[in-house]
């Protein structure tokens, strides 16, 4: 079944919605939102209405050891990285800022999270709220093989990555 997953803005509930039928299944409580229901038709079409944000997305194969998604202001709706090596752990660094970040870089560092040896690490509404989180400035990461300072990773092309953001 083709469907977006999103908030009800309403109730806050994690709501799937069918892409072909328009119906919809609360993630949370489990209730069917029916389309052709009276009473579900207005909450299904505020949360169709939450979901239509022009996304933007960016998914590559690096041979950087860092990426700017956006050198200006924006939303980050969310972020999957695949670390493809099957023995060292890096960690993803999300920068609040307009340029890749420097060697040993703390500046404007909003969180630092591990990429275990062969996972996935996907960061979604569920970690980033259905809005989105806000960067001011604007939407860069880094690979780092350390957890507390920016430092490049050796093998870039272990990581696979995918963001979406406005």
């Amino acid at each position: 079944m083709p469907a977006v997953r999103g908030l009800d803005p309403v109730t806050g509930q994690s709501v799937w919605i069918d892409a072909v039928s328009g119906d919809g299944l609360s993630a949370t409580t489990g209730f069917v939102l029916r389309r052709a229901d009276p009473d579900a038709q207005a909450q299904l079409a505020t949360i169709a209405q939450a979901l239509t944000v022009a996304w933007s997305f960016d998914s590559f194969v690096t041979t950087q050891a860092n990426r700017i998604v956006k050198s200006s202001g924006g939303r980050l709706y969310s972020i999957t990285v695949h670390n493809r090596n099957a023995t060292t752990t890096y960690w993803l660094m999300l920068f609040d800022r307009t340029s890749a970040p420097a060697a040993n870089a703390t500046d404007f560092l909003l969180m630092s999270l591990p990429l275990f040896p062969g996972t996935l690490l996907s960061l979604g509404s569920e970690n980033l709220g259905g809005g989105g989180l806000s960067l001011a400035s604007g939407i860069v990461y880094g690979i780092s093989s350390n957890a507390d300072q920016y430092v490049a990773i050796a093998a870039p092309t272990d990581i696979r990555a995918f963001v979406g953001f406005s």
